[in-house]
């Protein structure tokens, strides 16, 4: 098997270059179900597709749960070891995994939400769940944001032998 077409997972060992293309491609997929959480806000409380608020709703935890994984169990410690003498890394690396906790915490809630949406049960109005959907997105396309100016770099220049610059 090409190792560019593995699968990430928490036990396989990334050089930067791998790294660069994982986030890159785990911030694409991020940014494409927060489009789909907001094309569902923007439709509320008429023309909603439940198929899209269904497929939405069973995306949405694997997808923030295998970011956190790779993130929090290679990037980062890679990242710590790297630029160990980096002064308010650590400090960094600390709020991005309180946001991941927040996001996963706010996944669930989302998800819920909208499965009870597609059955019918109401049980958060229209613009209730559109203010849901649009706070979720939002901090979610915030968060990668400041990954892509933070993280993304680090590992997006390497040098002639593959070592970060």
């Amino acid at each position: 098997m090409n190792p560019r077409t593995r699968p990430v997972d928490a036990t396989t060992p990334l050089e930067p270059e791998r790294i660069h293309n994982t986030l890159s491609t785990i911030h694409r997929d991020q940014r494409a179900i927060c489009d789909a959480l907001e094309a569902i806000a923007d439709a509320l409380p008429i023309s909603v597709d439940r198929q899209a608020c269904l497929h939405a709703a069973r995306a949405l935890g694997p997808l923030i749960t295998k970011a956190h994984q790779v993130e929090e169990e290679m990037i980062f410690p890679m990242i710590s070891e790297r630029w160990i003498t980096t002064p308010g890394l650590d400090k960094i690396i600390e709020r991005l995994k309180y946001e991941h906790f927040e996001d996963s915490c706010y996944a669930e809630e989302v998800q819920e939400a909208l499965l009870s949406f597609v059955r019918g049960e109401r049980r958060l109005s229209a613009e209730a769940l559109g203010y849901m959907l649009r706070g979720f997105f939002e901090a979610l396309r915030r968060h990668i944001a400041f990954e892509e100016d933070f993280l993304v770099p680090l590992f997006g220049f390497c040098g002639s032998r593959g070592r970060l610059n």
